[in-house]
C-alpha cells in the first residue's frame, strides 16, 4: 500500500452489515527515508483468553508515540469487567496521553470492537495541529504551539484510510471499487472516507 521511498503509512477500514476487513502496512521509514525493519501496525487490542477477539486495532503516524499509545490502550482493556465498557476506555485514554511529554506528532488508529454482539468501528486520535513549515513535520525540535485535540468517531459502513499515505490509498480503493473520485471527502483529523459509498453495491461491481 505504501511507496517505496517516504512516508507511505496506510491504514485501510472496510466496513459493512456483512464484517469488516482492517488492514495497515508494516514498513517503517525514517525521516530520511530510510527503509527500517517492519514492525506490526495491526493486532489485536482485546481477547477473552479463550480464543475469542473483542478488539482490533490498526495504527498510523509516529512510531514510538503509537507503541506507547497501544501498549496503554492494551493495559487499559485488560482490566475491565466487560468489553461493553471499551468505548469509554480507550477515549479516557486517548484524553489522558494528549498530554504526555512523548506525544509531538501524534497517532491515528482504527478500533473495531463489539457493542451488545454487534461490530462496530471507531476512529480514535491523538493530534497535534503543527503550523505549516514547522521542522517537527521533518522529525526536528517543535517551534509552533500545536493545537491538541483527541477523541473517537463512531464510523459507518463504508470505506476510510487513515496515515500519510491515505490520501493515494482512498484513490486507489474508489477505482478498484468503481467510485467517482468526487466521492472521497476528509475524515477530519487526517483522514479520507468514500462518502455515500455502499459497500455491497461497490463489491457486486468489484466481482462482476
Amino acid at each position: 500500500m505504501a511507496e517505496t521511498k517516504g512516508f507511505g503509512t496506510t491504514n485501510v477500514l472496510v466496513i459493512s452489515k456483512l464484517g469488516a476487513v482492517l488492514g495497515a502496512d508494516s514498513r517503517i521509514t525514517s525521516y530520511e527515508n530510510e527503509i527500517l525493519s517492519e514492525t506490526s501496525k495491526c493486532g489485536v487490542l482485546y481477547s477473552d483468553g479463550v480464543g475469542s477477539t473483542h478488539a482490533l486495532w490498526s495504527w498510523a503516524g509516529d512510531q514510538v508515540e503509537a507503541v506507547q499509545f497501544i501498549e496503554n490502550l492494551e493495559q487499559a482493556v485488560a482490566i475491565m469487567s466487560n468489553n461493553n465498557k471499551i468505548r469509554a476506555t480507550i477515549e479516557t485514554t486517548a484524553a489522558t496521553e494528549l498530554n504526555k511529554t512523548y506525544f509531538k506528532q501524534g497517532v491515528q488508529s482504527f478500533i473495531l470492537t463489539f457493542e451488545s454482539k454487534t461490530l462496530v468501528a471507531y476512529r480514535c486520535y491523538v493530534y497535534f495541529d503543527h503550523l505549516s513549515g514547522c521542522p517537527s513535520i521533518h522529525g526536528r525540535k517543535c517551534r509552533c504551539k500545536p493545537k491538541r485535540t483527541s477523541g473517537m468517531k463512531k464510523l459507518i459502513p463504508g470505506v476510510y484510510t487513515l496515515g500519510s499515505g491515505s490520501d493515494d490509498a482512498i484513490e486507489h480503493l474508489a477505482t478498484s471499487f468503481k467510485t467517482n473520485l468526487d466521492s472521497i471527502q476528509p475524515d477530519e483529523e487526517v483522514g479520507w472516507m468514500l462518502e455515500g459509498f455502499n459497500i455491497s453495491e461497490g463489491l457486486d461491481s468489484v466481482q462482476r
